[in-house]
């Protein structure tokens, strides 16, 4: 079983995990959005829409592997996030999922026609007893009415506002956690560590390999993190990686992501 994380940021922060193996995959979106719809994007810009439960989890078929997702709620992308590289692929993407968005989803409201006719106003309900009515009076010859004017031309319709500009998703330069725990000292030595290791790694690298999969490295957090074990896992399709940890403490089992940025 192969895990991947994809950091979404926008108009707050989530993280989608996937899991793949065995033909089938499974998804996770911390913290659950049951009112956005998802849509994770292939190395094409392709967009393949997911349904989750309520709790944020729902299943996907094999082979397809995507690089990024997309959450669209309310007529506009809340959040969005994807490996290193991808900004101009959601740009593409962004096309192709506001086609296939339910109407619910793309059209926050509906304008009513100037020309509209007025409803009929209710007929009046009779009394319990009603008189008789007057013998209506003799009708005046009225003259001739005046030749009725061409309605007008209808009016242009108005231009779509501008869809809500989002902000380019970055990687974010923080260690995550699960479970979360306050920063110390020993943290934030942790995160400094993490950045050095970052940044010498990406001064050398020249171009892009295929990731070989999750590598057993060293412990490089031994005073925060000191009974774990690490790993690092590359990017598919683009340069760069980041770091996974795993171990106990006093409150249990945690995982640790070290995400460049």
């Amino acid at each position: 079983m192969h895990t991947r994380m994809i950091p979404l940021m926008g108009q707050g922060r989530a993280l989608l995990r996937l899991q793949e193996g065995d033909g089938q995959g499974t998804l996770a979106l911390s913290p659950p959005y049951p009112d956005a719809a998802l849509y994770l994007i292939g190395p094409e810009a392709q967009a393949l829409a997911v349904t989750l439960d309520e709790a944020g989890r729902g299943s996907l078929a094999l082979p397809f592997t995507p690089v990024a997702a997309l959450l669209y709620e309310e007529g506009g992308f809340s959040l969005m996030g994807g490996f290193a590289g991808r900004r101009d692929l959601l740009e593409k993407a962004k096309v192709s999922v506001r086609l296939q968005a339910p109407a619910s989803l793309s059209s926050s409201h509906t304008v009513a026609s100037p020309y509209a006719r007025p409803p009929s106003p209710a007929p009046p309900m009779p009394g319990p007893n009603p008189l008789p009515p007057f013998p209506p009076p003799l009708p005046m010859p009225a003259p001739p009415p005046p030749m009725p004017e061409p309605p007008p031309p209808p009016m242009p319709a108005p231009p779509p506002p501008p869809p809500k500009p989002v902000p380019p998703p970055h990687a974010p330069s923080l260690l995550h956690t699960d479970p979360y725990t306050p920063q110390s000292d020993a943290l934030l030595e942790a995160l400094k560590k993490a950045q050095e290791l970052f940044h010498a790694e990406t001064a050398t690298s020249a171009q892009p390999s295929p990731p070989p999969g999750p590598v057993p490295i060293p412990n490089p957090f031994p005073r925060t993190f000191p009974q774990s074990t690490w790993r690092r896992v590359g990017y598919p399709g683009a340069l760069g990686h980041y770091l996974a940890g795993e171990g106990t403490g006093r409150t249990g089992a945690y995982t640790v992501y070290a995400l460049p940025g």
